[in-house]
């Protein structure tokens, strides 16, 4: 969503003018796949926000879906080195964002807790995420 908006935003335009659009747009496509398709829909978003797993939950309640949760637990300097081995650096400031957030949810996956709206939640490493594949016919990725 980010090189899509920025393709079409001035250069001149710092990214964080319009990140609330980006964010906004992502949302705005994860309900729009998951009201107007059938099959799985996978959605790739750090949920470091409370918000946002709300939404994913109402999302899969409205759509008759079951909402289930991979989650990848890496400590901060891998998940930082695997950014910047894909070239998608978040800003020092936004990191430290998401890693405070994520800090207490973190520790009620590790205890085995379900967040409310959840059918399943699976917490992975790097290495298992290696190995992991999601096989799925006429899959919506968003």
């Amino acid at each position: 969503m980010r090189e899509r908006l920025g393709a079409v935003v001035p250069p001149a335009v710092p990214y964080r003018w319009y990140r609330p659009a980006v964010h906004a747009w992502h949302r705005v496509r994860i309900v729009g796949h998951a009201l107007g398709e059938d099959g799985p829909v996978v959605v790739h978003e750090p949920s470091t926000r409370a918000s946002t797993r709300a939404l994913l939950a109402l999302v899969g309640v409205v759509s008759g879906r079951s909402v289930r949760l991979l989650f990848l637990d890496v400590p901060a300097e891998v998940a930082l080195a695997g950014q910047r081995s894909r070239g998608r650096v978040v800003r020092p400031r936004s990191f430290a964002r998401h890693v405070r957030r994520v800090g207490k949810w973190r520790e009620e996956l590790l205890a085995g807790r379900v967040p409310v709206g959840w059918r399943s939640v699976q917490v992975i490493d790097r290495a298992r995420a290696g190995r992991t594949r999601l096989v799925a016919e006429d899959l919506v990725r968003c």
